[in-house]
């Protein structure tokens, strides 16, 4: 069995999990009007509707959204040993962001990563979590407008916001909860021009039930 990266699960001894380089990740929208001072990501899974309607129409979140079926955990077996951070912020459109936006989205909006309903075990600034791998260009169009897509630190899938302690991961059980929340404590962060996609991914392994 070792020979194939099996190991055992922590919580069920019994079974046997697979080791994958795989993200957890969730999406959440930022409405252009203001309405909304914090974002609570991983809490809506496949299927449910976004926390805010006024971008979405309501619609329920795919895969292209989140690769969560649960609610704020993971099912058991399902483990995860977390090793950092990506956020990235585009407009609802995936057509870019005008650097105003991501500006007052990402400058003014703070991070912080929790289990259950305890202290935050991250919290920092938003704009000191990485895009990772997205795009960045600003240039003018034909017409004259501003084509503008901002990303924070190199568009890189190097670039993360390591979350390791001494190099050891931090370990995600079953049904352990967990979120993300990212919130403007300052009002004039929002409204925006458009509105924003916001995606989150916690990078690291992701132990999976054969």
């Amino acid at each position: 069995m070792a020979n194939r990266g099996l190991v055992r699960a922590s919580q069920a001894p019994s079974a046997a999990l697979r080791p994958l380089l795989q993200p957890l990740y969730d999406t959440e929208m930022i409405p252009s009007n203001g309405g909304i001072a914090n974002l609570v990501l991983f809490a809506r899974p496949v299927g449910q509707a976004f926390q805010s309607a006024v971008a979405t129409g309501a619609r329920a979140k795919t895969l292209a959204d989140t690769n969560m079926v649960l609610g704020g955990q993971l099912g058991t077996p399902q483990e995860f040993d977390l090793f950092g951070f990506n956020c990235q912020l585009v407009d609802n459109l995936l057509a870019g962001i005008t650097r105003v936006d991501f500006l007052n989205a990402s400058g003014l909006g703070v991070f912080q990563f929790q289990f259950g309903q305890g202290r935050p075990y991250l919290q920092t600034r938003l704009k000191d979590i990485p895009a990772g791998c997205d795009e960045y260009r600003s240039s003018v169009d034909g017409a004259g407008a501003l084509d503008s897509a901002q990303t924070s630190g190199l568009p890189s899938v190097k670039e993360v916001y390591n979350f390791a302690v001494k190099r050891q991961p931090v370990h995600i059980y079953p049904q352990e909860a967990f979120s993300v929340t990212v919130g403007w404590p300052v009002a004039a962060a929002l409204p925006l021009t458009d509105d924003l996609r916001l995606t989150v991914y916690l990078r690291g392994i992701l132990y999976a039930s054969l």
